[in-house]
């Protein structure tokens, strides 16, 4: 809860501490909550890098690198736009790089 508001912390040096899919999958619900537009919007567009000490980074969902790749942007208002479109619109016919 405490990294959802935060607006400086852009890495995270999780240290030998395990994580599992669990934890990979709240870690992605940070970066990007897709349970609505304003969730989306409302979502942490700072963190940017994940360290982890262990060596099997396979668990990282693709969501979640992608979301921490667009959170390397300077400009988190095109983070934020970019990861609704890509959680949100998806799915449509439409060609999302015409808008982006």
């Amino acid at each position: 809860a405490a990294l959802a508001n935060n607006n400086t912390t852009k890495v995270l040096d999780l240290g030998c501490n395990p994580i599992n899919g669990v934890g990979w999958g709240a870690f992605s619900q940070l970066v990007c909550n897709g349970s609505s537009v304003k969730e989306t919007y409302s979502s942490n567009h700072t963190l940017h890098h994940l360290c982890t000490s262990a060596s099997d980074t396979t668990e990282f969902p693709n969501g979640l690198v992608h979301s921490l790749r667009l959170n390397r942007s300077n400009n988190k208002c095109d983070a934020a736009r970019k990861k609704i479109l890509a959680c949100h619109f998806q799915a449509t016919n439409m060609n999302l790089q015409e808008i982006v």
